[in-house]
């Protein structure tokens, strides 16, 4: 698949630049406003703008189509930031207009370097760099945003566990939690278990977290936080500091700022995962996730040759697409 260059007009460029996805809609936190420098807004080209992507992406069922901000000319283009919503599910999506509104462009947009995944490496790194496993001077770093509820981490988590035991001492893995709280009810509360297990002891988070995963399917909202603490406990954590961190303020705070980096980076969805820095969102094939890491392992900057349809794979709180409509005979 391609990345599309759409026009206003009636011709349609296509460019080979990147996978061109639908609008994914995504549940978790309500993304921030997003503040730009200020820029000259034609009303004619926001409605423009609202109409095309309302035949673009309508089809998908949205309830909301709103441009938010359009930024201003930056190498030629306007970055436009899209709110879409879908019941409790919302997002903001990017698309990039030329600098004379004529052409808009769906996909993503990065600076032409080497090293095209290190603005990622260093926000990641500014971070909390526990739980983690795997020796610091490992050649891949994993970054696991996640959410406890959600059933595809519950794939990924084991495809990572899987990969540590083939790869040994290659990898590093540290966890992320990322709750969907807008579909996910239980989700916050996860996290925040998470976060007060992995203070006390990163080596009993992972314990923690497979127990959690592993009775996913039989965890009730309205007996979430009982069922939790005794897998905090399960895990082999003392009671008094648990609960002493379960009741300070600065617990949810510390969750709610790991939210912030993930949405820093882009993330909108769960399990999303960074391979030295490069962004993978979804439980993607094994094999395909074992190249890329194997890859990455001994070239630091360069991009694996795969393609770009495999780096993207099931996740909660996206949509997926319609299958293809039948072709009529004649």
């Amino acid at each position: 698949m391609k990345t599309r260059l759409f026009s206003f007009l009636p011709a349609v460029v296509p460019v080979s630049v990147a996978l061109l996805l639908a609008i994914p809609c995504v549940g978790g936190t309500r993304p921030r406003p997003v503040h730009r420098a200020a820029a000259v807004i034609s009303p004619a080209l926001r409605e423009r703008l609202v109409q095309y992507l309302w035949a673009q992406e309508g089809w998908q069922g949205m309830d909301t189509i709103r441009v938010q901000s359009i930024g201003p000319a930056r190498d030629g283009l306007r970055q436009v930031d899209v709110y879409v919503a879908k019941g409790k599910q919302h997002a903001i999506q990017k698309f990039y207009i030329t600098a004379n509104g004529r052409k808009i462009i769906s996909g993503d947009v990065t600076e032409l370097t080497a090293n095209p995944f290190g603005a990622n490496v260093g926000k990641l790194a500014a971070g909390p760099q526990q739980p983690a496993e795997g020796p610091s001077h490992a050649a891949v770093t994993i970054y696991e945003f996640s959410d406890l509820e959600c059933p595809y981490c519950k794939q990924e988590f084991g495809q990572i566990q899987k990969l540590r035991g083939e790869l040994g001492s290659k990898v590093k893995v540290i966890f992320r939690p990322f709750p969907l709280v807008n579909i996910h009810p239980w989700a916050r509360e996860a996290a925040k278990v998470a976060t007060c297990v992995a203070q006390q002891s990163p080596q009993a988070f992972w314990t923690f977290a497979g127990s959690v995963f592993q009775a996913q399917d039989q965890i009730k909202p309205e007996e979430a936080a009982r069922r939790l603490h005794d897998f905090a406990l399960e895990s082999g954590i003392n009671q008094a500091p648990l609960d002493r961190c379960l009741a300070d303020p600065a617990t949810a705070a510390q969750v709610q700022t790991d939210i912030g980096v993930a949405q820093s980076l882009g993330v909108n969805s769960t399990p999303t995962i960074f391979v030295n820095g490069r962004m993978i969102p979804g439980v993607i094939d094994y094999n395909v996730l074992k190249t890329l890491v194997e890859y990455a392992s001994t070239h630091s900057s360069a991009a694996p040759p795969l393609p770009a349809r495999a780096l993207k794979g099931k996740q909660c709180g996206a949509c997926g697409t319609l299958p293809p409509l039948p072709r009529k005979k004649h």
